[in-house]
């Protein structure tokens, strides 16, 4: 390009078609069905990919579930997924190349779905997609015994990390890796995945099912020569894909106990962030409470990895302080002007029903491959001292986001942390 002619378009003023770049021949929606229909509550849900040698677009992908609660009782029933979305069914959840590499062994996927969505998503994102996904349910949207059946859509980089790799929207599942791809889910309980209304003269429902569950991927077929190119690379070098696992540490906490300490038995090249919250077990597996209730407990707390502590080599010691280090572990708080803090989380919200004991653990938040060495020799710690004792017996569940890099061949697969 000359210099007039990068004038010209730096100020906008070209005027000629550009050349077409894509080498997309086809794209459409595809269905990948579970192993069974429907399921029990309590059970494995199994789907194998068959993409063929098609590549999947992440973002417009989703899993689309029907779930349907059922009751033995006389009175009829009202409950909702209360702070959670159609993700609480998502207990834990298994990912494996068709070759038995594992690239993921989440548990507690339901906890940390709905943390990670109030800190990240906006207002407008649950008005929309989020209502779609389930969240945010009343007496009108909820399970009743005259709409005991509903259905819901899941982006399906919500159904976990490994379906939002690290690069952006644009990158594409390549077949050496989706073809053949087993996801395995093990449902939660009835009393985890809701809460009753409390309406008067109501009972509690006994059990739920799911009636229909397929993934809906968008399929993106290449034109040969692109497509040949690829397998080219897969064969000589392998394809490269990151994505943010997670792996869960929890603590069980008597009453009355006054500090909480929880190692992360886990070692890896390059973790992210990190988060806990305290759920108290009395709450978990009960119709009548919300298993995804998790207030903020007024302490002095850090992270210790090593010699350094995190977020701040003081603990933690206020609330507003802690909410204010949630907004900058998400990067609500970066930005030129506007919009930036665009969060469904308040601050009351916060204190009262999502209390996250959260820090970054990259080096800089603005280039890849930051992220902080845990190993055997430099175990990540938590550490929280409570100003007042805690009243039932609790859990304290620790996430720790990871990088993993997974190298694929046209036949095998290897993950690296």
């Amino acid at each position: 390009m000359s210099s007039d002619e990068a004038i010209l378009f730096n100020n906008s003023l070209t005027y000629t078609l550009p050349v077409p770049s894509s080498v997309v021949v086809n794209k459409t929606k595809k269905r990948s069905y579970f192993q069974n229909r429907s399921y029990a509550s309590g059970q494995t849900m199994v789907c194998t990919l068959n993409s063929g040698s098609s590549y999947a677009d992440l973002a417009n992908s989703n899993l689309v579930v029907k779930i349907k609660v059922t009751s033995t009782n006389a009175n009829p029933f009202n409950v909702t997924f209360g702070n959670g979305s159609a993700m609480n069914i998502v207990e834990n959840i298994r990912i494996n190349h068709r070759s038995g590499t594992q690239y993921t062994n989440t548990q507690k996927m339901n906890a940390y779905r709905v943390l990670e969505d109030r800190n990240c998503e906006s207002e407008n994102w649950y008005a929309t997609i989020g209502k779609v996904m389930g969240y945010d349910q009343d007496l009108l949207t909820g399970f009743s015994t005259a709409t005991p059946e509903r259905t819901f859509v899941i982006p399906i980089k919500k159904v976990h990390n490994f379906f939002s790799p690290h690069g952006g929207d644009g990158i594409l599942l390549p077949p050496q890796m989706q073809s053949g791809l087993r996801v395995e889910v093990d449902l939660a309980t009835l009393g985890t995945i809701f809460k009753d209304l409390a309406v008067v003269g109501n009972d509690l429902p006994t059990d739920y099912e799911i009636t229909d569950i397929y993934f809906d991927m968008e399929s993106v077929d290449l034109m040969d020569s692109a497509a040949a190119a690829v397998n080219t690379n897969a064969q000589k070098r392998s394809l490269e894909y990151l994505f943010s696992d997670i792996f869960t540490s929890r603590s069980t906490n008597p009453a009355n106990s006054t500090a909480v300490n929880v190692d992360v038995n886990k070692s890896v090249s390059y973790a992210e962030k990190v988060m806990a919250v305290m759920q108290t077990n009395a709450n978990q597996n009960n119709l009548s409470q919300d298993s995804f209730v998790t207030p903020y407990l007024s302490g002095n707390w850090w992270y210790e990895l090593g010699s350094n502590q995190y977020p701040s080599n003081q603990k933690i010691d206020d609330r507003v302080v802690a909410y204010m280090n949630n907004l900058s572990v998400w990067q609500k708080l970066k930005g030129k002007c506007g919009e930036r803090g665009q969060t469904a989380l308040t601050r009351v919200g916060y204190e009262a029903e999502y209390g996250t004991y959260a820090t970054s653990l990259e080096l800089d938040s603005a280039l890849a491959l930051s992220g902080m060495p845990v190993t055997s020799s430099r175990v990540l710690r938590f550490s929280l001292d409570l100003d007042t004792p805690l009243a039932n017996d609790s859990t304290c569940l620790v996430f720790m986001c990871f990088l993993t890099s997974i190298r694929s061949t046209l036949t095998s697969s290897r993950a690296d942390i």
